[in-house]
């Protein structure tokens, strides 16, 4: 093979990974303050989910690294959701949510705890 053959070859591999790969298109968190749940949906559609498919997430509590999660295999085509315990987390909070892709893209989201809702008083 010559030199510009193989340098097509390679230009060609590496256009059709990015065409059909991509990071996950949206992270959705909701955090419930009574039972510490973080709910996390991520959107990353794919046509065959055992061969692309959301590879890696990762979850940080302002700053540091809490939870790593390895998949290798997607449950739907269309999207993974999850779901953490996180009892340390308190309203204010800053939660880090990173999604990898397992052969192109991370797609992050930074999702703050809110506050609890407020109990309305009744008045007489």
């Amino acid at each position: 093979m010559t030199k510009r053959a193989i340098i097509l070859l390679v230009l060609l591999t590496v256009f059709s990974i990015s065409v059909f790969a991509h990071a996950p298109s949206e992270i959705e968190a909701r955090f419930d303050n009574d039972t510490k749940i973080l709910s996390v949906l991520i959107t990353h559609s794919v046509k065959d989910n055992s061969k692309h498919y959301t590879e890696e997430v990762k979850v940080e509590l302002n700053g540091k690294e809490i939870i790593v999660q390895k998949f290798w295999y997607q449950d739907d085509n269309s999207k993974t959701d999850l779901k953490y315990k996180i009892q340390i987390a308190k309203p204010g909070d800053k939660i880090v949510i990173k999604a990898k892709c397992n052969i192109s893209g991370v797609k992050t989201l930074t999702y703050t705890v809110p506050e609890p809702p407020k109990e309305e008083s009744i008045e007489n």
